[in-house]
């Protein structure tokens, strides 16, 4: 469908007669959603429509908006339940999600690089993927139990964070040392950068490590993952430039694309015989990398379409 450019910002027809905003292109400062442009209503606006604009400082939009309401420049669903999008080039440090809301969009505060501390209702049930994505200064989290839905990549970049509390009465979350954990999902959501040192032992019984999980973990130099963990994730040690050893258990089956991609001081991995999909550039920038594999394995075969380096181990079939 055919997109529409009005007032520095793109809209792209829906298929039910209404407009989403899809990119914002201006300057920066206060933005006011429109009723209408071109007599077709405005009715959604895509989180991640502000990468290539300047710092909105705040959202602004008529009191009878169909579709949109405003507190304090932020701007939420009209209802009020949905938070779609705080301003990003607002200067305050605090802010106090407004009791009632229960859910946070995709890329809800993405790229606030103000914020240090943000308080979260007890109403909050979920939170959108890329929530807090680039919040680079956040220090400070506390996770209601009421929150039992979680995006991806909900805090990549978020390199400063160093308190994130999570009470042990929470029905999905745990908190460990510096990681964040999914017990439904048993997931390792993420090792938190300002918390990880050297080493990390990454805590038993989960199936998968997520996306972005020990981004920019820049002190980490070891890793160890214990058996019955099955997938690493998209971006998992993305540019973890000092690890030099990963320990990966037998039942790994999957490595996502860029999984450890910019790990330019590991020199080894061992790949598993279970492994049998290693997506895009898994490896991508591991100059000094050579990967060893058993003989007809899924890990010889990826080594040789795409010419990676290799060296064949013998292995016992029970290992």
């Amino acid at each position: 469908m055919a997109s529409l450019h009005y007032e520095n910002c793109v809209y792209e027809q829906n298929q039910n007669g209404t407009l989403t905003l899809s990119e914002y292109h201006g300057a920066g400062g206060i933005l006011t959603i429109p009723k209408l442009v071109e007599r077709i209503p405005v009715a959604e606006v895509e989180g991640d429509a502000f990468e290539q604009g300047g710092p909105v400082t705040a959202f602004a939009a008529d009191a009878d908006h169909p579709a949109f309401s405003v507190r304090d420049g932020v701007l939420f669903t009209r209802d009020g339940k949905a938070l779609i999008r705080y301003p990003f080039g607002r200067m305050a440090e605090t802010y106090a999600i407004p009791y009632g809301v229960t859910d946070l969009r995709h890329y809800a505060f993405q790229d606030a690089k103000h914020l240090r501390t943000v308080v979260m209702p007890d109403t909050l049930s979920g939170m959108g993927s890329h929530a807090f994505t680039h919040c680079e200064n956040l220090e400070q989290l506390s996770m209601p139990d009421s929150l039992v839905r979680m995006g991806r990549s909900v805090f990549r970049g978020c390199v400063s964070l160093s308190r994130l509390d999570v009470s042990p009465n929470h029905p999905v979350l745990t908190r460990t040392e510096s990681f964040l954990v999914n017990r439904e999902e048993r997931s390792l959501v993420i090792s938190l950068p300002a918390l990880t040192g050297k080493e990390a032992d990454v805590p038993p019984d989960l199936l998968q490590i997520d996306e972005f999980a020990f981004y920019h973990c820049n002190q980490l130099e070891k890793v160890k993952m214990h058996h019955g963990l099955r997938s690493i994730g998209r971006y998992a040690f993305y540019h973890c430039a000092r690890l030099r050893h990963a320990e990966i258990p037998s039942s790994l089956r999957s490595i996502g694309s860029r999984a450890f991609s910019g790990c330019t001081a590991l020199r080894t991995l061992s790949i598993p015989d279970n492994v049998t999909n290693i997506e895009y550039k898994a490896f991508n920038n591991c100059d000094q990398l050579t990967l060893i594999v058993s003989r007809h394995s899924y890990a010889e075969r990826y080594c040789r379409q795409f010419h990676f380096p290799c060296r064949r181990e013998f292995r016992f079939p029970w290992q």
